[in-house]
């Protein structure tokens, strides 16, 4: 089955703009970043000029250098699944808790 199908949308891939503003934010170069990622800094500027990657562990790479999601480095926003998990967390943790202790019988 088609997910685009039935009513999901397919985002768009922002690394174009995510990838030079996470850079700037963190102080890098490309060639700064293509030195620690062993990707190539022609294939960072493929990305930058709006090619789509092709390779899922050069992005996990980057994402891991960089500090952020994999989804943040691709959509230019967190994961909206992560924050369900994130809020489903805090309310277990969060929670009121009973708890009881019983002791087994004596062997």
């Amino acid at each position: 089955m088609d997910v685009d199908k039935v009513g999901a949308q397919k985002e768009k891939i922002m690394l174009s703009h995510t990838l030079p503003r996470l850079l700037k934010n963190k102080g890098l170069t490309f060639k700064k970043l293509a030195q620690l990622s062993n990707v190539s800094s022609s294939t960072l500027y493929e990305w930058k000029n709006g090619r789509e990657p092709q390779n899922i562990h050069h992005l996990k790479t980057i994402s891991n250098i960089l500090k952020v999601s994999l989804h943040y480095l691709l959509y230019g926003k967190q994961d909206p699944y992560q924050i369900n998990i994130e809020k489903m967390n805090k309310n277990i943790i969060e929670g009121n808790y009973n708890i009881t202790i019983k002791k087994n019988g004596d062997l």
